[in-house]
C-alpha cells in the first residue's frame, strides 16, 4: 500500500509527499492489485480476502468497493479482448473445447461450462481467441461462439482440433462446410482408457 507523507523543504514550507513512479490517488500498486484479483476470482469473499493478502497489505484497509472497482475494471478489459480484431493473426489451425471450472454465480460455486477457442497462428504462435461463458456445450452455444469469431475477421481455418462433442462438430461445419475436423487425440485416449476393463 502506498504510505501518505509531508515533506518539509529547505525553506521550511511543507508539502504532501507524491510518488514519481505509481499515480496520484493509485493506493496500491498492480502487484497488489493482480493478487486481490487472482484470489477473488478463486472465490474467496472479501472478508477471507483480506486475511489471505495481509502480508501484502500490512494493515492497510481493503473495503469492498476497493475490490468491486478491480473486478468492474477487469471486466471492462476482458470485454475489450473479446471484441478485439482477429484478423492480423492469420488463424490457420483451431482447438476448441468446453472447460468445466468452479465459479461463483450469487452466492453458491458450481461448475459452469466456459467454451475455449485456442489458434494456431501462420508463423506458429499459438493464441487464445476466445472464452465463453455458456448455458451448456451445445451446438447454439459454439455456432454463438464460431459466429463471434468470424465477426471479428478471423479467417477460414484449415484444421480444427475437436473433442467428440457432436454439437461443435456441427456449428463448425454450418460456418466452414470444407473444414477439416481431427479428433484431439487426447481426448481419444481418455475415452478409451474409460471404456477398457480393468
Amino acid at each position: 500500500m502506498m504510505p501518505r507523507a509531508r515533506i518539509e523543504a529547505d525553506n521550511g514550507r511543507r508539502r504532501e509527499w507524491r510518488s514519481t513512479i505509481i499515480p496520484r490517488y493509485q493506493r496500491r500498486t498492480e502487484r497488489v492489485d493482480e493478487a486481490i484479483l487472482g484470489v477473488y476470482l478463486s472465490g474467496t469473499n472479501t472478508r477471507r480476502l483480506r486475511g489471505a493478502l495481509a502480508p501484502l497489505l500490512r494493515g492497510a484497509p481493503l473495503s469492498k468497493d476497493a475490490v468491486s472497482r478491480l473486478v468492474g475494471r477487469l471486466r471492462e478489459d476482458f470485454a475489450a479482448w473479446a471484441r478485439r480484431d482477429l484478423g492480423e493473426l492469420k488463424v490457420r489451425y483451431l482447438s476448441l473445447d468446453g472447460w468445466y471450472p468452479r465459479v461463483r454465480i450469487g452466492k453458491k460455486r458450481v461448475r459452469a461450462p466456459v467454451l475455449v477457442t485456442l489458434g494456431v497462428c501462420a508463423d506458429g504462435r499459438r493464441v487464445i481467441l476466445d472464452l465463453r461463458l455458456a448455458g451448456a456445450e451445445s451446438e447454439q452455444g459454439w455456432l454463438d461462439a464460431v459466429h463471434s469469431l468470424v465477426a471479428r475477421n478471423l479467417g477460414a481455418p484449415v484444421l480444427a482440433a475437436i473433442d467428440g462433442n457432436p454439437g461443435l462438430a456441427a456449428a463448425l461445419k454450418a460456418q466452414w462446410p470444407k473444414l477439416a475436423l481431427q479428433r484431439c487425440t487426447n481426448h481419444k485416449c481418455l475415452q478409451r482408457s474409460k471404456s477398457d476393463p480393468v
